[in-house]
């Protein structure tokens, strides 16, 4: 809901793609704005999650997504070889990895 906020995104048009979030639920259509803005997609099981908790990795890829972010993994690559990796927590073979550093170089 924040996200859509923030950056205006018209949550009217959008179509929910997730088996677990229900028509009656109160962010449907927020969440179906994310998923057309590609920020968000569903889990193995077309499942959104709504219930559990927002891990770093997830909230990072969807800012980045709302800013218009795409990771350059050739520099960020020739960066890490460079000066190493900046953070202990987020090992180079994550499939965030990209996404996290691309949002502390912007």
């Amino acid at each position: 809901t924040l996200l859509c906020r923030v950056f205006a995104l018209d949550e009217s048009v959008c179509v929910n793609v997730f088996c677990d979030v229900k028509n009656d639920f109160w962010a449907k259509d927020y969440i179906a704005s994310l998923f057309s803005q590609g920020a968000v997609k569903p889990d193995e099981n077309k499942n959104f999650n709504p219930s559990e908790n927002l891990k770093r990795k997830d909230a990072v890829k969807m800012i980045n997504s709302c800013l218009g972010i795409i990771p350059e993994r050739s520099a960020i690559d020739e960066d890490n070889k460079k000066n190493g990796t900046p953070f202990t927590d987020v090992p180079y073979y994550s499939e965030y990895f990209y996404d996290i550093i691309a949002a502390i170089q912007k």
